[in-house]
């Protein structure tokens, strides 16, 4: 294949589009080089003397957008998160990344939208949770061919996840995103071919297997 269209054989890890392709799982070691490129993004703007406005525009249009599309595929771990997020509010309040400044407001407001008088910054926790969600709607399609192949995968006979370990940089975001959407979805019945009688969200509010507490083996 590579002789006839040409390319060339590389080795993971690699980046693409800025995203770091891994082979397995994704760790802080993966993700730390994204936190410091937004460390270096926001170091390259001290002393240019912003104004408490101008660094939340900075925040909201800039800082808060610049991994969105590796949080659409990678679970972040926590710990970087809540770095980054460190990073994002010492910037907003005090104009530097490393100086922190006793606040009154708690970052759980600052991320409310304006109009719950907040300031519109976004948490970076639910960003990565909502583009996971988004990752785990697509695995959802079925008519689609990436998730066919996710769900002959990762999925058993009657469409349950698999118990058991298989490498894979997204399935921990996944599984997830499976637990933060599945309590919020249900099915339209239409010609019922594709409907799990018992385990699927349909009729009611919950799966019938878990009115009369089924087995998770049946």
């Amino acid at each position: 294949m590579l002789n006839i269209f040409g390319f060339s054989e590389g080795t993971f890890p690699v980046t693409y589009l800025g995203i770091p392709l891994i082979q397995g799982r994704v760790t802080s070691n993966t993700i730390r080089p994204l936190v410091e490129k937004i460390r270096k993004r926001v170091n390259s703007w001290i002393g240019k003397l912003l104004s408490f406005q101008g660094r939340v525009v900075l925040a909201r249009a800039i800082l808060n957008s610049i991994h969105i599309y590796n949080m659409a595929i990678y679970k972040w771990p926590r710990l970087l998160i809540k770095e980054e997020d460190s990073i994002i509010r010492n910037f907003i309040w005090t104009g530097d990344p490393s100086k922190r400044k006793g606040i009154t407001v708690k970052w759980e407001k600052v991320c409310k939208p304006l109009k719950e008088w907040g300031l519109g910054v976004r948490s970076l926790k639910e960003v990565n949770d909502a583009m996971l969600c988004k990752l785990y709607w697509a695995f959802c399609d079925r008519q689609d061919g990436w998730s066919k192949f996710m769900q002959a995968k990762f999925t058993n006979k009657v469409d349950d996840f698999i118990q058991y370990h298989k490498k894979s940089t997204i399935w921990l975001g996944i599984k997830l995103a499976a637990r933060i959407s599945r309590p919020y979805m249900g099915w339209l019945v239409g010609n019922g071919e594709v409907i799990n009688f018992w385990r699927d969200t349909w009729a009611t509010e919950i799966p019938l297997r878990e009115y009369i507490k089924m087995p998770q083996s049946m």
